[in-house]
């Protein structure tokens, strides 16, 4: 792992336009609701995407930025996009996905960039949705995944108008 999830944190909090999207979602989950997601999906959430959840629930970034599916309005039961059990749940029943991923956004509908539970650090795959099976391994932890989809992603970002500004931790 590259990256700790302080070195995330310090990334949103340096840009707080990255929760533009976020807010809409508000508020963030408590630890009874995590609890309560995880069992709805049964299985337990690697530590880093836990504390994401509690301290975002839900992360949109604008204009090309990374989207990750979390729990919106504190209620792990809404059936809708971008609610992760409700995601998770119907990426089981539409493309074959194993029960030990979890599904935080869809790359188009041909793929969904997954969460793999069995990793500690959550490492992330992309499942292909027609073919049932790992299409790409992304990132060996989820917050790699996070902070280089960003780099990845910089230049698209502030062509719209955006300046992001990177902490020291982060290579560009």
């Amino acid at each position: 792992m590259k990256y700790s999830f302080e070195t995330l944190k310090k990334l949103v909090d340096l840009n707080p336009w990255f929760l533009t999207l976020t807010e809409m979602y508000y508020p963030t989950p408590t630890e009874e609701t995590i609890a309560k997601a995880e069992e709805m999906l049964g299985l337990k959430f690697p530590a880093d995407y836990r504390k994401f959840l509690a301290t975002w629930g839900y992360l949109g970034i604008p204009d090309g930025g990374a989207e990750v599916c979390g729990i919106i309005r504190n209620d792990p039961a809404i059936a809708e996009y971008p609610n992760v059990v409700f995601f998770t749940q119907d990426a089981r029943e539409a493309s074959e996905l194993p029960p030990y991923y979890i599904a935080i956004f869809d790359a188009d509908g041909d793929e969904t960039l997954c969460i793999d539970s069995r990793t500690a650090d959550g490492a992330v795959v992309s499942w292909d949705n027609f073919e049932h099976e790992v299409a790409e391994e992304i990132s060996d932890s989820f917050v790699d995944y996070l902070i280089d989809d960003t780099v990845e992603h910089a230049d698209i970002i502030e062509e719209d108008g955006y300046k992001i500004v990177w902490p020291d931790e982060i290579e560009i």
